[in-house]
């Protein structure tokens, strides 16, 4: 009765979403990726944590994801992102960057509709090198030098840049890096 008289004077504030304002009860859950980064955290991540977006460079992730996510055992210190893809459908991924050189996405779930959970994809593990694309409404890697070709519609792009590995959105895909888990 509490709870609902709270959520409803919430609403009338102005304040949506009642999780934003306070970290989720982690006491209950194995892992966040798969428990609590669902339908409004996909939609707009940045409303619930601190992230990134656009691009995340090898030591970015070091500092501010590796080790900092309440993630079963087999993942330790893996990387968190969200997804918006160019063909318009929302997703996440939690990815191992063991050294500059060397990415893997893991576990990929791109969701057909997000608003209800339908079809989602799964794809992983998906390792890449520095010079390649990804697509995650397929799950294809491509070489970077094939980039301008138009059938190419990849959304991430992994890449040395001025000494450092960037992983990087690119066409219309957007992606954003939590730095601060949901679960402080």
């Amino acid at each position: 009765m509490l709870i609902k008289f709270l959520q409803r004077t919430l609403l009338l504030l102005g304040v949506s979403h009642l999780t934003s304002l306070y970290a989720f009860d982690c006491s209950v859950i194995y892992d966040e990726f798969d428990s609590l980064m669902h339908k409004d955290f996909l939609v707009a991540p940045e409303s619930y944590v601190p992230a990134v977006s656009s691009e995340l460079s090898f030591d970015d992730f070091n500092a501010s994801q590796k080790g900092k996510f309440y993630l079963r055992k087999d993942r330790p210190e893996r990387g968190l992102a969200v997804v918006f893809t160019n063909d318009k459908l929302y997703g996440k991924f939690v990815f191992d960057w063991p050294d500059a050189g060397q990415l893997i996405l893991e576990d990929i779930i791109i969701y057909n509709r997000v608003e209800d959970g339908y079809a989602p994809f799964h794809y992983g593990p998906i390792a890449l090198k520095p010079g390649q694309l990804v697509d995650l409404d397929t799950g294809t890697t491509y070489a970077a030098d094939i980039q301008g070709d138009d059938k190419i519609r990849a959304d991430f792009t992994f890449s040395q840049q001025s000494g450092s590995s960037i992983l990087a959105s690119i066409n219309e895909a957007q992606v954003y890096f939590p730095t601060a888990s949901l679960c402080q």
